[in-house]
């Protein structure tokens, strides 16, 4: 197996907060280049991880691919160098109830755990069990990562207004969140309200 798709597999499998990362950073790893990307809007298509390896020689590339449904995994596709594809995968909280989630989410710690960002997509694809308040408690969380999740999460809800979501995280310190915001309570971004 080349080093790329080891790469790409290994993304494909690491939680949504070490995945959305890539939104802020690129990553060199093992002579691989990892960069992310969204086609189309924010929270409403694919997630696509990239990666590209040289040839040996330096003349071409070998590219894989991870394409990431947050909140739907088992749409999931990883293709790799040697056009094989790897459909669906399975995330740290699969099976959880969200009952078990919304009392997770209450426990001390919780916001140092990697699958924070899991539980959060968890609990919020499941629109009608999702418990506002307590999504909300981690608006200001010190990870950007984690407020671009809490922000998209309260965003699939269809009873939190545009407003509300414009003016919770209008004063965001990343700008990143700060303009998602900004398209969401400017009406500019469609909602992805329904399942």
């Amino acid at each position: 197996m080349r080093p790329i798709d080891r790469e790409i597999q290994s993304w494909s499998r690491d939680s949504a907060r070490v995945q959305l990362a890539l939104l802020w950073d690129e990553v060199e790893r093992n002579e691989v280049k990892t960069i992310s990307w969204w086609d189309g809007d924010p929270w409403a298509s694919p997630y696509l991880v990239s990666a590209v390896q040289t040839w040996v020689g330096g003349v071409g590339k070998w590219r894989a691919f991870c394409m990431i449904n947050f909140g739907n995994p088992a749409e999931d596709e990883v293709l790799l160098s040697n056009d094989r594809e790897i459909r669906g995968r399975t995330t740290r909280v699969d099976g959880m109830s969200a009952r078990d989630i919304r009392r997770l989410l209450e426990l001390p710690g919780i916001e140092e755990r990697p699958e924070l960002c899991d539980l959060l997509i968890e609990i919020g694809q499941r629109r009608d069990e999702m418990d506002i308040p307590a999504l909300t408690r981690f608006a200001g969380h010190e990870d950007q990562v984690v407020r671009y999740v809490v922000l998209a999460m309260l965003s699939w809800n269809p009873s939190v207004a545009n407003d509300y979501l414009g003016g919770k995280f209008s004063d965001d310190p990343d700008p990143v969140v700060r303009e998602l915001a900004s398209r969401w309570s400017g009406g500019r971004l469609r909602r992805r309200t329904r399942a």
